[in-house]
């Protein structure tokens, strides 16, 4: 082999570690959905606020996989207030001695109630797997507000934000704030925001309320609420 031909495989050989390496990086870095692969930040920052990701989910319409989606509550506040609920009889005695009963928690519907009005910094970030009509997401959260929003008025100032096509792994970010504060980010734009809690409780009611969008969502957008304690 020349020498010539040497060099040339050993830069074949090095890139290719380099790009081993870059993926182990990565994923270290990321909390992945597991269906899709979609990684989202453990942490992200919005202002003030500091969001832990409490868990994943997948967004499926009869055989397609929609999107993956991540719920993040903000770490200081989302401790504090979740501790005052696990201190009271509706808690149903999940945390005892400094200990959460985790399973005995997310099997209990008051828990979920308590996260849909605690007036938390919240954000669902959803990452598409497949491109949508502007036309199916307004109507997907027309169907959804229509079941627990009283101000018409507000729920259709917030699908009017709903504009445009979602192209493969565009996002869209739903971010609620303390007042009732609604910020809605739409494939790269950031639109006004909108203060209503009946806007803030009725899109997280979509996920956790009675009936939610999908019961394996809404638990699995907080497996990890434990990270909260911590």
């Amino acid at each position: 082999m020349s020498q010539h031909s040497r060099r040339v495989l050993l830069g074949l050989a090095a890139g290719m570690t380099i790009m081993m390496a870059m993926p182990a990086v990565t994923l270290a870095e990321h909390v992945k959905e597991p269906s899709t692969g979609v990684g989202f930040d453990p942490i992200r920052k919005w202002g003030k606020f500091k969001m832990r990701c409490i868990g994943t989910c997948l967004r499926e319409k009869g055989p397609f996989d929609v999107y993956a989606g991540c719920f993040y509550v903000d770490l200081a506040q989302g401790k504090a207030k979740l501790l005052e609920f696990l201190a009271t009889p509706a808690a149903g005695g999940a945390y005892k001695d400094g200990k959460l009963d985790k399973a005995k928690l997310l099997k209990n519907e008051a828990f979920y109630q308590w996260l849909i009005k605690a007036d938390l910094p919240t954000s669902i970030d959803m990452t598409f797997v497949r491109d949508v009509s502007g036309d199916k997401i307004k109507g997907a959260y027309l169907e959804g507000l229509t079941k627990f929003m009283k101000d018409k008025g507000v729920m259709n100032k917030f699908l009017n934000q709903t504009t445009g096509d979602i192209q493969k792994w565009q996002h869209l970010t739903l971010n609620t704030f303390p007042g009732g504060k609604v910020v809605f980010q739409y494939a790269g734009k950031t639109k006004q925001a909108i203060v209503s809690k009946d806007l803030a409780q009725g899109l997280l009611s979509i996920y956790f309320g009675k009936p939610p969008l999908k019961e394996a969502i809404k638990r699995s957008l907080v497996k990890n609420i434990h990270l909260l304690l911590k």
